[in-house]
């Protein structure tokens, strides 16, 4: 391929892993600047009981256009990531039958930040049926579940869940942070009829 479409990655012991793209002059010096790694630790345990959790924990740094994201495994409670850059971050962390749970820092170059614990309630879940105008349930509607934050901000949307109606119009969704949720309907349906009188 052009030495143009080329991509080096410069691993260094301490450091974030960087991208850069292969200048295309043939023989061109390639100048690269990596930034020291911040590492994270922390453990996941269950609410009720401080019993330690497996599960996974996702770390989101930068802006959402254009965000850097790294999961991990937390083993018998503990997690740990190496490696990551500096920057805003989300970090959020599930496992089976919890719902989910996040928590935002700073991360600074070379800057070891410790002590993200989780304690996760067990999920709640969120069911219902969808009518349409004339009572008819809606077959394949589409239900997104929000979280709101002092009632007028959104959560991220990675915390919610979505679902589809069966054909009696039922859905249910599971995962839910008990008291947060926040369903919505999008009621396109693959049903000609529904279409045609889910009334939007």
């Amino acid at each position: 391929r052009p030495a143009s479409e080329g991509i080096v990655v410069v691993l260094i012991l301490g450091y974030t892993p960087t991208r850069r793209r292969l200048p295309a002059k043939k023989g061109a010096l390639l100048d690269v600047e990596s930034e020291r790694a911040t590492p994270v630790s922390g453990r996941l345990k269950m609410l009720e009981t401080d019993q330690p959790l497996d599960g996974i924990v996702t770390v989101v740094v930068g802006r959402l256009n254009n965000p850097i994201m790294v999961t991990g495994q937390a083993r018998a409670g503990v997690f740990a990531f190496a490696d990551l850059p500096p920057g805003q971050a989300v970090i959020w962390a599930r496992a089976n039958g919890m719902a989910p749970s996040l928590t935002r820092v700073t991360l600074r170059a070379g800057e070891s930040v410790e002590n993200i614990d989780f304690s996760l309630r067990r999920e709640g879940s969120v069911a219902g049926r969808v009518l349409d105008a004339k009572g008819q349930p809606l077959t394949n509607a589409s239900i997104n579940v929000q979280y709101e934050n002092k009632g007028q901000q959104m959560f991220e949307s990675f915390l919610g869940g979505t679902s589809l109606t069966d054909a009696d119009g039922h859905f249910r969704v599971n995962g839910i942070v008990p008291g947060e949720a926040v369903p919505s309907r999008n009621a396109r349906s693959t049903s000609l009829a529904s279409r045609e009188n889910s009334g939007g």
